[in-house]
């Protein structure tokens, strides 16, 4: 009966390791979770670009920041000195007119100290409804707006 009992135990351990063995090496990276949407807006002459990025993480999807950015590398990140962040999932909106991007946002970003480019961000932030009244039937299609999702 020992035996039988020590055979089982030590199948029972090598199959636990071989489980976490597997998952150890089948285990996604951090790059799995994380997904990165770029929308470019370019001058009326497209001479100068700016890039609104939007980053969400987590294994739920439960994180995301959006910024505005200078930089072309799409997997480098937010930078506080030099692009608008905006934190969370309340939504955001934008419109360019010209030289000028307007968002559309329930709590407006620091500006940055060393924004180098000649577009010119105008923060509006809007209350609680009158996001709900943009959202509410697509009306920020009506306004002209694009909703960075």
């Amino acid at each position: 009966m020992k035996k039988y009992l020590k055979v089982f135990i030590a199948s029972f351990l090598f199959f636990v390791l071989f489980v976490v063995i597997v998952w150890w090496v089948y285990i996604p990276g951090e790059d799995t979770f994380i997904q990165y949407k770029t929308i470019e807006v370019a001058t009326s002459n497209k001479e100068m670009t700016v890039f609104i990025r939007q980053k969400i993480w987590g294994i739920n999807a439960d994180h995301r920041l959006v910024y505005i950015t200078n930089n072309k590398a799409e997997k480098i990140g937010a930078r506080k000195n030099t692009d608008y962040i905006f934190n969370g999932f309340s939504p955001i909106f934008y419109k360019q007119s010209n030289d000028t991007i307007y968002i559309f946002c329930s709590v407006a970003s620091i500006t940055p100290p060393n924004w180098i480019n000649s577009f010119n961000i105008t923060q509006i932030e809007l209350s609680n409804s009158e996001m709900m009244n943009l959202l509410d039937k697509n009306n920020y299609k009506k306004e002209n707006l694009n909703l960075i999702n």
